[in-house]
Formats: C-alpha cells, structure tokens, sequence
C-alpha cells in the first residue's frame, strides 16, 4: 500500500534540511526497553570499487555478491577512522545482510551515517536517504562528480546525521538488506568517508545485536511518524477525496489520504516534531466552508472547546490512528448506523448501514394521522365543510387502514395566512363540528378540548 510522506516541520539540522529525503511509513509505537546496534563500525560489509556501473539490482536481497571484497566498517583512505583502507575512487558501493527473527517486538528504528561526500542507502531494495546526491530516485552515477563537498563529523567528536524508519514497513523477518552507495566529490579528492549505522529500539528484553556506541542517545530521535487509517465504509466518499484539516493543518486540501488498494481505509503518513500538539478534523471532500467536515460533537474524541476537532496531544513516539469517519472508534472498524434502509419508505436514511425496523412508509407513520377528505378545493374564504380522521394509537404506529380513535366527523377548513398563502406549503384553520354544524369541543393529540385548530405548515422555517 503506497503512502503519502507529509512533514509538518522538520527536524533535521545542517546540510541535511537541503539535501536528505527520506521514505518511510508508520510503526505503531509500544514501549521501548533498549536499543541496539545492527549496523556500526566494525560491522562486516561486502564492498566494491567499481571501474563500471553496478548492475541496477545491486540493492536487493537475492544479489549475489561473493565476487566483492569483505572488509569491516568504517570505509576510507586511512585517515584515522577506517578500519578499511581503499584505494583512491570516486564510489564504493556496500552490502550487509542480517536477519531480523520478531519484528513484531521492534518499536523504532533510526538510521544514521558519517559520510564524505554524498551517499544513498536503500533497505531492502527500497531508498531510505540520501545526502549531497541529488533527488529520490535520481541515478547516481558510479563515476559521478559532485558539486559540494561533505566532511565527516564523527573523527572530530560530531554526530551523524540521523532518519527515523518504519520498522514495520523497512525491515521484514527473515534476511534483510542494507545497501549503501558512497560518492566522493571528485576523483581528486584526498579523503573519502563511509561509515553507516543502523540502530533499532526493540520491547524484547533479550540483546540480539550489538550495543550501540556512546554518541548515540534516542533523544536524537526528535520527529515522529503518525499514520491515520481512515475507515470510509460508512460513506459516499467525494471525488475530491478525503483530507485531513483544522488547527495547524488548515482548511481541506493540503493532507489528501489515499486508498490505493480500494478497501475504503483511507492512508495518511505524517512526520511531526517531538512533543507536537494540535487539533484536527476529517473532511469529505475539499469545501473551504468546512460543511463536509466529519460531525463528531457529542463524542468523547470531540473538543467542544475547539469545533469538535480531534485531537494529537504531545506526540512523543510513532504511532497509528485507526477510526472511522465521524465516529470515536479506536480499533478502525467503522459501527454500524442504525436507520431506515429501504429507499420506498418515507424516513428512508441514505447513512444508515443496519435496518432497525423504523421504516415508515406512506400508509403508515409513527405520527398521528390527520386525513381530510373534501368534494371541492380548500377556499382562503368562504370555509368549506369537509370530513376529518385523526388516528393515534397508543401502540405508537398509525396505517391509513386503522379505525380513526381521536375523530371522526365534520369540519369547515379554509387556507390560513396571507403572504404565506403562496408558498408550496400552505398553513389550514379548521373547525370540528357536529353534523348540524355546531361546535365541536374535542380534544386531539394530548391537546384540551377546542373546536378551532390550526394545521401550521412552517415553509420559511428551513430548520423543520
């Protein structure tokens, strides 16, 4: 399932904000109990000097590479902070494969390298990062000049430049593959630099790979990825799809989710800052008036204070958001709407996903009934004499064909109003009378005994 990559704010520093890109997608966060070192200096790589371009599958797991040399990290001329020497190239491109044997129990996962001049690393077969070569995706070429240059920071007591992955999406149980080209500035340059890393925070108490080195602290880790899986089962999703808005992410348009594969979960990823705080809302549809904004008030997930929006409060790990489009469920179902679900009944309900039995249809309410049968049309004046039925069972549910238990007799009607006699729903005053005309107190739906009554039809009131 493809993903879209959203960073609200970066938090990466240096040369990394303008030319490290990264790809990753969600994990769901549990308790970290320590973090290990799968990759670092002194790890066993495969490396090549290339005198040609590598073959394009060079990334993948199933490459054969007996035929490269083996060497431990870090990579260089031998100035200090190599444990490999090379002889003077332009590239070096590396392999390292691990096995990962419970995934399930990795909870993050952060991958840094010191480098000079540019690199780009792929995880099983897969671009993680790039620095100082280009865009995702471009083709570096194995005999490529740069146009800057990049110094290492680890020798002189830096920190690498660091990305956080998706163990979830990155890694997989079984054998991996981390992939790494590293490309000097130019063929005349006097040092060269390649030393990766690759650390995991795992809930397993258990150590499986190595101990990471003392620069490295999980405070690094100063963004984190928020996945929403969107269920919009429950609705007509609008063609112009489905946003994720309010607060800090403004009106509709700007964080689209996607549904690639159809299944009406719809995906978005997000990178937030450590400690991240903000209000949101779904959308269906990208109206600026926020009308096709979700309608959660009420709900427990509803800030009254704040619009009934959503709400990320301290984002201080990945995780993922699962729910259904205006509702509160956290386990991404969506529940059922309880309503009228067949069309030919008059309180037919398009939302509803579960019939409850309410159907009314047009010989049968659960309102009162009022028929008025007439030989001549209803007059603004003189009233015309007409017969009237009001049927209101105490069952609760009134058919044209059941015996009228409020009234049954004669009345005068005639249109009431004056420029409301125009509109296509018109206002009546009526008299119940007896058969010589005579007034008739009756009492009607729980109202006292009268004989003048009037049936208001509200046309200009749009909220009835």
């Amino acid at each position: 399932m493809e993903r879209s990559f959203l960073s609200v704010q970066s938090g990466l520093r240096g040369t990394w904000l303008a030319c490290m890109v990264w790809m990753a997608v969600f994990t769901t966060q549990a308790q970290t109990d320590h973090w290990e070192a799968v990759v670092q200096d002194g790890t066993t790589w495969h490396y090549l000097i290339p005198t040609a371009q590598p073959i394009q599958y060079w990334i993948e797991n199933n490459f054969n590479d007996d035929a490269w040399a083996v060497g431990p990290s870090g990579f260089g001329y031998g100035d200090g902070d190599d444990a490999t020497v090379v002889p003077t190239t332009t590239s070096i491109y590396l392999r390292h494969e691990f096995t990962m044997d419970n995934l399930a129990s990795i909870e993050e996962a952060v991958f840094a390298i010191d480098y000079d001049d540019g690199f780009v690393a792929y995880l099983n077969g897969t671009e993680i990062a790039r620095g100082n070569c280009g865009n995702p995706g471009d083709l570096v070429a194995w005999d490529a000049t740069l146009s800057v240059d990049q110094e290492a920071v680890l020798y002189s007591g830096g920190t690498p430049d660091y990305v956080n992955l998706d163990p979830s999406s990155a890694l997989v149980d079984g054998l991996n593959t981390l992939a790494i080209e590293v490309h000097n500035v130019g063929p005349g340059s006097s040092d060269l630099t390649a030393r990766p890393f690759l650390f995991l925070g795992t809930s397993d108490e258990a150590q499986t790979f190595g101990t990471p080195p003392v620069w490295f602290s999980p405070a690094f880790a100063d963004t984190h990825f928020v996945t929403f899986n969107l269920n919009m089962s429950n609705e007509n999703v609008s063609p112009e799809g489905v946003y994720l808005a309010g607060g800090p992410f403004g009106p509709p348009g700007a964080y689209p989710f996607t549904d690639d594969d159809g299944d009406d979960v719809w995906n978005l990823l997000l990178e937030l800052p450590h400690g991240f705080t903000g209000h949101y809302t779904f959308t269906n549809g990208a109206c600026q008036d926020w009308s096709c904004k979700e309608n959660i008030a009420g709900l427990d997930c509803a800030d009254p204070s704040h619009w009934n929006d959503r709400l990320l409060d301290n984002v201080a790990s990945s995780f993922t958001v699962s729910t259904c489009f205006a509702q509160c469920t956290t386990d991404g179902t969506c529940a059922a709407i309880q309503g009228c679900t067949d069309p030919s009944a008059i309180n037919h309900f398009d939302a509803a996903t579960e019939d409850d039995g309410s159907c009314v249809y047009m010989n049968e309410s659960t309102l009162p009934l009022v028929q008025i049968t007439t030989d001549t049309p209803i007059l603004d004046d003189p009233r015309i004499v007409a017969n009237m039925k009001v049927t209101n069972l105490p069952a609760g549910l009134n058919t044209l064909s059941d015996e009228p238990n409020e009234y049954n007799g004669q009345i005068t009607i005639e249109i009431r109003g004056s420029s409301s006699q125009f509109f296509p729903k018109q206002s009546y005053a009526l008299e119940t009378q007896d058969s010589t005309g005579a007034n008739n107190n009756v009492p009607l739906m729980g109202m006292p005994a009268e004989n003048d009554w009037i049936l208001h039809g509200p046309y200009s009131d749009k909220t009835l």
